[in-house]
C-alpha cells in the first residue's frame, strides 16, 4: 500500500461504489459498471459528504482536479484490492474456504459452517442465502457480493475474532475479479455443468473460468471432486497439494456401499481404512457435496472420528431437497429444491428416485433472461424422470411466461400440464397426491419472491405449500 493511500485511508471511514450508501467521510469509487456507469453518479456522492473520490479516467472527460479527485485506471478490476487495503488485509486474519461449482455450492458451504462450528470454530458463511453465521442471516444481493462488500463482511468477522468462512465463489464473482484479493485457505470444486451461457460466451468459456479459480497457489490445498471432468483436468495438470474425493472414481476419500433408509449410511474409504458414515440426508449429489466437507475438514487436520460424528448432526439446507410439512404431518411427501439448471433437475429426481419407490409429480419452470438451451435440456430430463408433470413460471424476468413454458414442453415427450400461475399449479399437483407418489418443486427452492417485468413480487413456494395444506385441514 502506497504511503498517500494509507493516508486516505486512514482519513475515511467507509469505502463504496454505490452511491446510494455513501455518508459523510467515506471513498467512492466511479467507474463503468455491467447496467451503469458509476461515474454518472459523482455529484450525487459529493453532496452526500463523500471525502474522496476513486475514478476511472478512461473515456471519462471531466474538469475534476481537485486534491481529492483520483484517477486509477482499470478501476473496475482492482476494487477488490482497494477494499482489502482500506479493510488492512481482512482475509488474511481468518480461514476463508472458497467453494465454487455448478451446483452444491450453497450446501457445501452451509454444512462447512455448521460443521465447524460443532468443532467448536467459530465460523460463519457467504453465499446465495446471504450472509452470517448458526444464530443470524443477513441477506446479500448475489451469490458472491461485491468485491467491497466481500472485504466488509470478512473484516466484520475477524472483528468478532471467528476462525473460519466459507464462500460460495459464482463464474460472474471470478470473471469479475471480485474475489481477486481474497486470501483464500482452501478452494473447492463441486462440479461443472451447464449453467450462465446467458452470460458467458459457451460452456467452454464457462468451464475456463471455473478453473481459472484454481490457477493461483496461494492457497494451503484444494478439494476436488474426482468425478467431475473439469475436476480431473484440475487433478492432472496441477502441482499443489490437492485432495481429491468421489463416488466413482478413484479418490483420496471414496464413498462406497451408500445404503438410502431412514438415514443414509455409507463406508467412507480413507488411506485404506474404512469409516461407518450416517446422515440426515439423500441422493448421491448430496453424498458428494458431504464427501467435500468431509475432504476439506481432514485437509484442515481435524480429528476423522470427530468428522464423522459432526456428519451425523448435519441439518439440511433451506430450498434443498426441503421436505415442507405442518407439524402434524411430518410424513408428507412434498419436497421443494433450488434446482434450475438440467445437472441439478436430473440428480435431484435420481435422488428421489433411488430413495422413494413412488412416482413422481414435478412442478418445474425455466427463468427468462437467463440461457435458453436449458429450457429443452430440463424437458427432456422431465420426460425421462418423472411421472406427473406441470410446466409453470419460474422467475420470468422480462420475457413472457408463456412462451418460455412452450419452449420447454417443445422436448416433453409424455404427459404434461401447463399451469403459468405457479401457486395454481402447486395446488393442482397437491390435489394428485396420494400414497403411492411424491411431490417435487423445483427452480425457487429458498427464494421469497417472483421476478416478473423488473419486479421482485413477493411469492414463496414453502408458503404456498402450507397455505394449502393447512386449508386442506391436512391432519
Amino acid at each position: 500500500m502506497s504511503e498517500d493511500l494509507l493516508k486516505i485511508f486512514s482519513n475515511c471511514i467507509g469505502i463504496t461504489s454505490d452511491s446510494r450508501k455513501v455518508k459523510a467521510g467515506y471513498i467512492f469509487l466511479a467507474y463503468p459498471g455491467h447496467y451503469q456507469d458509476g461515474r454518472n453518479y459523482i455529484q450525487d456522492a459529493l453532496k452526500k459528504g463523500a471525502s474522496y473520490i476513486f475514478y476511472e479516467p478512461q473515456n471519462f472527460e471531466t474538469d475534476l482536479n481537485q486534491l481529492n479527485f483520483i484517477p486509477i485506471t482499470n478501476l473496475k478490476n482492482q476494487v477488490s484490492i482497494i477494499a482489502s487495503e482500506f479493510y488492512n488485509y481482512p482475509s488474511k486474519k481468518i480461514e476463508v474456504i472458497g467453494v465454487t461449482g455448478t451446483n452444491g455450492k450453497t450446501t457445501v458451504v452451509g454444512w462447512l459452517q455448521q460443521a465447524l462450528t460443532l468443532l467448536n470454530k467459530k465460523s460463519a458463511w457467504i453465499g446465495t442465502l446471504g450472509y452470517g453465521d448458526s444464530k443470524k442471516i443477513n441477506n446479500t444481493l448475489n451469490t458472491t457480493p461485491d468485491a467491497i462488500v466481500i472485504q466488509e463482511i470478512i473484516n466484520q468477522y475477524v472483528s468478532k475474532k471467528y476462525s473460519f468462512m466459507a464462500m460460495e465463489v459464482s463464474s460472474h464473482a471470478i470473471q469479475q475479479k471480485r474475489i481477486e484479493a481474497v486470501n483464500f485457505g482452501a478452494k473447492i470444486l463441486t462440479n461443472v455443468s451447464r449453467d450462465h451461457l446467458d452470460y458467458h460466451s459457451s460452456l467452454q468459456e464457462y468451464q475456463k473460468i471455473k478453473k481459472s479459480f484454481f490457477a493461483s497457489n496461494a492457497s494451503k490445498f484444494y478439494v476436488i471432486n474426482a468425478d467431475d471432468e473439469i475436476g480431473k483436468q484440475i487433478i492432472k495438470e496441477k502441482n499443489v497439494k490437492i485432495i481429491s474425493y468421489g463416488l466413482r472414481n478413484n479418490a483420496d476419500l471414496v464413498a462406497r456401499n451408500i445404503v438410502y433408509d431412514k438415514s443414509t449410511t455409507f463406508d467412507l474409504i480413507f488411506r485404506n481404512k474404512k469409516y461407518h458414515v450416517s446422515c440426515n440426508f439423500f441422493g448421491a449429489h448430496n453424498i458428494s457435496n458431504l464427501l467435500s466437507v468431509i475432504t476439506t475438514l481432514i485437509g484442515y487436520q481435524f480429528n476423522i472420528d470427530e468428522i464423522i460424528h459432526c456428519a451425523g448432526k448435519l441439518k439440511p439446507i433451506c430450498g434443498r431437497l426441503e421436505r415442507v410439512f405442518l407439524k402434524q404431518a411430518e410424513n408428507t411427501n412434498i419436497f421443494l429444491d433450488y434446482a434450475h439448471t438440467p445437472d441439478a433437475l436430473e440428480k435431484v429426481l435420481l435422488a428421489l428416485k433411488e430413495t422413494f419407490a413412488k412416482k413422481i409429480i414435478l412442478v418445474f419452470g425455466c427463468g427468462g433472461d437467463r440461457d435458453p438451451g436449458k429450457r429443452k435440456e430440463m424437458g427432456i430430463i422431465a420426460s425421462k424422470l418423472a411421472d406427473h408433470i406441470i410446466v409453470t413460471s419460474d422467475n420470468p424476468r422480462s420475457e413472457n411466461p408463456a412462451q418460455i413454458m412452450l419452449h420447454i414442453v417443445s422436448a416433453i415427450t409424455t404427459p404434461y400440464v401447463m399451469i403459468e400461475n405457479r401457486s395454481e399449479a402447486i395446488k393442482r399437483a397437491m390435489q394428485l397426491i396420494n400414497h403411492d407418489n411424491i411431490l417435487l418443486i423445483t427452480g425457487k427452492g429458498h427464494e421469497e419472491y417472483q421476478e416478473i417485468e423488473g419486479k421482485k413480487i413477493p411469492y414463496s413456494d414453502r408458503e404456498t405449500v402450507l397455505r394449502i395444506l393447512k386449508k386442506n385441514g391436512t391432519t
